[in-house]
C-alpha cells in the first residue's frame, strides 16, 4: 500500500504513514470545583471506571441492574461496542473513607423523607485531587427509575468531564513541542498533544500530525478557512461537506484514487459552550479510505469561529487501532483539542473543561435519515 510522506523530527528523513442545537442542558444543581476533603491525595482508579454506591436492597435489586447498565451504555461512534464506564459496587453502609479517594463515585441518596423529586448534584475533589462526586438525590424507586431513564446520557457525561479534564491535565507539561512549533508556525496558536507525535505535513492554512506509530497510531488534522463569522455556525451537514473536502484533499490513501472520507454512520453532532462563552461544534464519527479500504477508525472533531480573522477553525484527531479497544484513546485525543489557543495564551488551562455545557446530541443518521442516501 503506497501511503503519503510526513516529515519526522526523530529520523530527519521522509517517513511513512500508515492511513488506515437546541438549548444546553443543565442538569445539574450545583457544579462547583470544591478544594479537597484530604489535601495531597489523588484520586485512585482506572480511567472510564465509576464506584456506584446505593442502598444495599436497590443494589442488589433491578433498580441496582437498571444503574450499572445506565453507566454502561454503548459510547457513540465507535467501530464495536465499548461501554461508557466500568462499574465498581458497594452499598451505601460500606462506603468508608478507605472508597472515598476513588477518582468517579456515583452515589444514589434515598430518602423519601426529605426529598420530593430526583436531582442531581456533583462535585469536583471532595476527597481528592482529580475526582468526581455525583449525588442523585431521590424520594422513590418510581421517580429515580424515569429520571435516569431520560437522563442518563446527561449522568454519564459528568464522568466524561472528568476523564477529559484529567487526560488534559497530563498534557499540560508533556505534550510534543515539535507540534507546538508548527502550529505556531501556521496558525499563531498553540496546541498541547502527546510528546510522541513528532511527524507532520504542511500546507496552506492546513496541518497534518501524527505519532507515526504502526497500529496504535493517531493524528491531528487543522485547518482554517475563510468563514462569515456573522453567521452560525455550520451545520452537521455543512461540517462534513467541509471534513470530505479538505481531508479528502489532503490525505490520500494507498491509490491515487483513493482517499479519507466521512462514513454515513454513526455521526454525532453537537454544541459545546466554555466558560468564557466560546461556543465549539463538535463532530464525532468513523473515517474510511475512499474507494473502500482497510483502513478506517473513529475521529472527534471541534470546530469554532475565529471572529479577528474572519475564520473557521477546524481541529480534529482520528485513531487507526484495529481489533482494540478506542474509546479512551479518542477520549485522549478529545482532550487534546481543548488545548487549541491563541499564541498569547502560553500555558494549556484544562479547569475550563470542568464546566464545558453540551446540547443534547444529535445523531445524523437517526434524525437525518436521508444523510447516508445524501452520501453515495
Amino acid at each position: 500500500m503506497n501511503v503519503p510522506r510526513f516529515v519526522s523530527t526523530l529520523t530527519s528523513r521522509w517517513g511513512r504513514i500508515v492511513l488506515m442545537m437546541g438549548g444546553l442542558f443543565i442538569l445539574l444543581s450545583s457544579c462547583k470545583s470544591g478544594g479537597s476533603g484530604l489535601p495531597g491525595i489523588t484520586a485512585a482508579g482506572s480511567p472510564g471506571e465509576v464506584l456506584l454506591v446505593m442502598p444495599s436492597s436497590w443494589l442488589k435489586g433491578e433498580i441496582g441492574e437498571q444503574t450499572k447498565s445506565m453507566l454502561r451504555m454503548e459510547v457513540p461512534s465507535l467501530p464495536q461496542t465499548e461501554s461508557w464506564l466500568r462499574v465498581q459496587t458497594v452499598s451505601s453502609d460500606d462506603f468508608g473513607q478507605f472508597l472515598r479517594n476513588t477518582r468517579n463515585i456515583l452515589i444514589v441518596d434515598y430518602n423519601k423523607d426529605i426529598y420530593t423529586t430526583t436531582s442531581v448534584k456533583y462535585t469536583f475533589d471532595p476527597y481528592a485531587k482529580g475526582q468526581i462526586v455525583v449525588t442523585i438525590q431521590t424520594p422513590d424507586m418510581q421517580s429515580y427509575h424515569k429520571y435516569i431513564t431520560e437522563r442518563g446520557r446527561e449522568i454519564c457525561e459528568l464522568f466524561l468531564l472528568n476523564e477529559l479534564y484529567r487526560m488534559a491535565s497530563d498534557l499540560v507539561e508533556d505534550y510534543s513541542p515539535t507540534a507546538m512549533n508548527y502550529c505556531e508556525e501556521i496558525f499563531g496558536c498553540r496546541i498541547n498533544v502527546p510528546k510522541d507525535v513528532l511527524s507532520y505535513k504542511k500546507g496552506e492554512n492546513f496541518l497534518w500530525l501524527s505519532n507515526n506509530a504502526m497500529k496504535k497510531r493517531y493524528d491531528f488534522a487543522i485547518f482554517k478557512v475563510p468563514y462569515d463569522t456573522s453567521s452560525s455556525l455550520p451545520s452537521a451537514r455543512q461540517l462534513i461537506a467541509l471534513r470530505d473536502s479538505v481531508l479528502g484533499k489532503e490525505i490520500p490513501g494507498s491509490d491515487p484514487s483513493s482517499h479519507m472520507t466521512t462514513s454515513d454512520y454513526a455521526i454525532e453532532y453537537r454544541l459545546a459552550e466554555l466558560p468564557s462563552g466560546k461556543r465549539i461544534v463538535e463532530l464525532r464519527g468513523l473515517w474510511e479510505m475512499t474507494p473502500p479500504d482497510i483502513m478506517a477508525g473513529p475521529f472527534i472533531a471541534q470546530a469554532f469561529f475565529s471572529t479577528n480573522e474572519a475564520a473557521l477553525y477546524y481541529v480534529e484527531g482520528f485513531v487507526y487501532y484495529p481489533n482494540e479497544d478506542k474509546r479512551d484513546l479518542v477520549r485522549k485525543l478529545h482532550s487534546a483539542l481543548f488545548s487549541f489557543r491563541p499564541q498569547n495564551e502560553q500555558m494549556f488551562d484544562p479547569e475550563p473543561i470542568k464546566r464545558i455545557r453540551w446540547s443534547p446530541a444529535e445523531d445524523l443518521t437517526v434524525s437525518d435519515p436521508s444523510f447516508a442516501t445524501s452520501k453515495r
